[in-house]
C-alpha cells in the first residue's frame, strides 16, 4: 500500500501544479467538493485482490486525533483504533455523539511490526 500511497501523492501534487501526469491517471473533482484519484492496479500492473484489501484493511490500526475544547483550554486526545472499528468511531464525531473534532488520522504501525 505504501507504493500506492506514493503514487497517489504524485498525482495530485502533479495536479496541483498544473504539470502533466501518466494518461492512466485521473484525478476528478467529485460532487462534495473533494478530489479523488482512482487507482485500478498494484505497483505490479496486476489488478487489485479484493479480499486482501479488506482483509488489511480490517487488521490495520490507526492513530485519530481529536481536538477537544473546553473552557479550560483545548487539548488532544490520540485514540488507537482497528480498522474494523474505525467507521463507526468516526461516526460518533460526525453524528456530535462525542465531543471533539478528529483533526489527524494516521496509520500505526507497532514497532515490532516496522
Amino acid at each position: 500500500m505504501k507504493d500506492i500511497d506514493k503514487k497517489v501523492v504524485s498525482i495530485f501534487e502533479r495536479h496541483k501544479a498544473n504539470k502533466p501526469y501518466s494518461s492512466d491517471a485521473k484525478v476528478i473533482k467529485c460532487d462534495d467538493d473533494v478530489y479523488c484519484v482512482t487507482v485500478k492496479t498494484d505497483k505490479h500492473g496486476n489488478p487489485f485482490n479484493r479480499e486482501e484489501l479488506l482483509e488489511d484493511a480490517m487488521l490495520t490500526e490507526y492513530i485519530v486525533r481529536v481536538l477537544i475544547d473546553t473552557p479550560n483550554g483545548s487539548y488532544i486526545n490520540n485514540y488507537k483504533v482497528s480498522g474494523e472499528k474505525i467507521l463507526g468511531f468516526l461516526s460518533k464525531f460526525t453524528s456530535r455523539k462525542k465531543q471533539g473534532q478528529v483533526i489527524e488520522i494516521d496509520k500505526y504501525i507497532a514497532d515490532d511490526l516496522a
